[in-house]
């Protein structure tokens, strides 16, 4: 692909360009939440745009992302959450020491919400509501069984987290603890707004839908760090009895993560990692674009990196914007 004319000046002035550079196919990690799909699209398209060098998104689940970073096999993973996935920035960024993070582009607040007017409706207010069975039944529906409790896909590290959370608040007796893709949990949400109905589940911000004002985050012990004990499967098969969780998350930091390999592979494209920072009203579009609007990551893509030539170019200049 032919870089920007509009960049290719600057790009041969500042060095970014190479001969090397075009032999060298940048591999970039995504998985099944839209801020990453986003992301990584966004990264691919600048790599072949600005850098001149091929790219290709691959698609994984993190355990093996990371894996594979650690064998050099894939160069950028453009989410990396803490402390959702510490275990793993344990292994392959501090002990293994193959992973780098780089910038931190935005924080993340996660918590339990339900929608406003069931808060309203039926007084739930606090994490510690859901353990009283007359309120763990205002979920159920006409379906029967248990209500259910939404805490995440069951690929993520944070929806085990919610495992150990709803254990130790003690309400996981009282729920289905369900593991459903985000784009069906969204879509159960919007419907339950709109029909008065009520809704239980995991949500943070900048996330567009968890955002407004018809969904509330219930309330609970501010994060205390002696109280937060996480062991994920990864780390030890009995990783539930070894855990205990009782107190709110941390502000979750989302840092940009590259093979070590890449310093040497592509110096300059880890210098424009490392000076990316993106608004989370920003982060809330582009969820809104690729996980609410289905628009596809690639098309996306393609039309921000066009928008925001500045933006890029001062990332590659060393001036984060």
């Amino acid at each position: 692909m032919k870089m920007k004319l509009s960049v290719v000046a600057l790009a041969v002035a500042l060095g970014f360009v190479g001969p090397a550079m075009a032999l060298e196919k940048i591999k970039v990690a995504s998985s099944n939440w839209p801020s990453l799909q986003a992301m990584s699209s966004v990264l691919k398209e600048i790599t072949e745009q600005y850098f001149g060098a091929s790219a290709e998104v691959v698609n994984s689940t993190l355990p093996i992302i990371l894996a594979s970073m650690d064998k050099g096999e894939i160069d950028i993973l453009p989410e990396l959450w803490s402390p959702n996935h510490d275990s793993m920035i344990n292994t392959y960024v501090k002990e293994k020491q193959t992973v780098k993070l780089a910038s931190m582009t935005f924080q993340v607040l996660s918590g339990m919400c339900t929608a406003r007017h069931t808060q309203e409706k039926f007084g739930v207010k606090s994490i510690y509501d859901l353990s009283r069975p007359e309120i763990a039944d205002v979920f159920k529906t006409a379906a029967g069984g248990k209500p259910k409790l939404w805490v995440g896909p069951a690929g993520w590290s944070s929806s085990k987290t919610e495992f150990i959370r709803a254990r130790d608040y003690g309400y996981a007796d009282l729920f289905e603890l369900t593991t459903i893709e985000e784009s069906l949990a969204i879509v159960d949400l919007e419907q339950a707004i709109r029909s008065d109905t009520p809704w239980i589940g995991i949500c943070y911000t900048p996330h567009p839908t968890f955002s407004r004002k018809e969904v509330v985050m219930l309330d609970e012990p501010p994060h205390d760090a002696s109280k937060w004990k996480v062991v994920q499967p990864d780390q030890n098969p009995n990783w539930l009895a070894m855990s205990s969780v009782t107190t709110a998350w941390a502000p979750i930091s989302v840092n940009i993560a590259y093979a070590k390999e890449l310093e040497t592979k592509d110096p300059k494209l880890v210098a424009l990692l490392n000076n990316m920072k993106i608004d989370p009203a920003e982060v809330a579009q582009w969820i809104d674009a690729v996980g609410t609007k289905k628009i596809a990551p690639d098309v996306f893509a393609k039309d921000w990196v066009a928008k925001n030539d500045a933006k890029i170019l001062g990332w590659m200049a060393g001036r984060p914007q």
